[in-house]
């Protein structure tokens, strides 16, 4: 199970978990998952969903990866910890399984993911979305649109996971001085990426000025929005 799970193969955890003994399951260490780095890397991985000259591959390594969680969750109540959850989005970062600071993106861009999503079932499992990520029906798109739209769809797909742990974590690391509801308008405005870093933050993985400094970031964001931007909270002031 700690292969499949490190391996990234929903179908090889559904297979395992009808029978087989899974009790003694410990979820896969960043060093198992560095493994699965290298072969998502190679060309194998490509071929593994049959992706010849066309490449989706970073949303299917995400969602396939996330549909696992998933189904540890539903089927054998194996929840995550804040330390699991690191190292899933530590993978991510590892592997620019999200958006930088520095990416763009053109209307064009944009507007087909728009359409790629709404193609996709209404409130999808993590299951559906890699199914979807490696069916028939993206692989029509051209090779150039595919690449386009790979890891802007990354990121909207997976958006969930990340927002979910760090709000939390950002409550905690501001001490609570904050209503839920301007916390979640807060954390709306920032990438995986900036989710990612608040988790290190409150798990203590980061010096006490590094700490600090994501706190700040993240609130001289919220202060620099527009005054009229819609749902933004009034201006914030927290000392760490």
């Amino acid at each position: 199970m700690e292969w499949a799970v490190a391996s990234c193969c929903p179908s090889a955890v559904v297979s395992l978990l009808h029978g087989a003994d899974v009790s003694g399951f410990v979820f896969p260490t960043a060093t198992n998952f560095d493994k699965y780095g290298k072969i998502y890397q190679s060309k194998d991985y490509g071929r593994f969903f049959r992706v010849k000259n066309c490449s989706v591959i970073k949303l299917a390594v995400a969602t396939g990866l996330l549909a696992i969680v998933e189904l540890l969750e539903t089927k054998i109540g194996q929840e995550l910890d804040l330390d699991d959850t690191l190292k899933i989005m530590g993978f991510f970062d590892k592997y620019k399984l999200y958006e930088s600071a520095d990416f763009s993106t053109t209307k064009d861009v944009d507007d087909l993911v728009d359409s790629i999503l709404k193609e996709m079932p209404k409130k999808s499992t993590y299951m559906e979305y890699f199914q979807f990520a490696s069916s028939y029906t993206l692989f029509k798109l051209s090779c150039a649109s595919m690449e386009a739209c790979d890891l802007r769809l990354c990121e909207k797909v997976t958006r969930k996971f990340f927002r979910e742990w760090a709000l939390d974590c950002f409550m905690a690391l501001i001490h609570y001085r904050l209503p839920i509801l301007s916390c979640d308008m807060i954390i709306d405005q920032l990438t995986n990426k900036d989710l990612y870093n608040i988790c290190l933050a409150a798990k203590g993985q980061t010096d006490e000025q590094d700490k600090i400094n994501v706190v700040e970031n993240v609130l001289k964001r919220n202060n620099e929005r527009p005054v009229g931007a819609e749902k933004a909270p009034k201006r914030l002031e927290i000392e760490c």
